[in-house]
């Protein structure tokens, strides 16, 4: 793990977050959000 965003108990309905990328290298990185019942996996590339 790279970097854990945030884990805690917040109220239903839709979140932003914005994520600062300064402190990592150019690449290609993998993410997972999670909830409860639900995982989303992506690709963020950084140039």
């Amino acid at each position: 793990m790279l970097k854990n965003i945030k884990k805690s108990n917040e109220k239903s309905g839709q979140k932003e977050f914005l994520i600062s990328t300064t402190d990592l290298k150019s690449g290609i990185y993998f993410y997972t959000l999670k909830n409860n019942s639900e995982q989303t996996n992506g690709k963020l590339i950084k140039k």
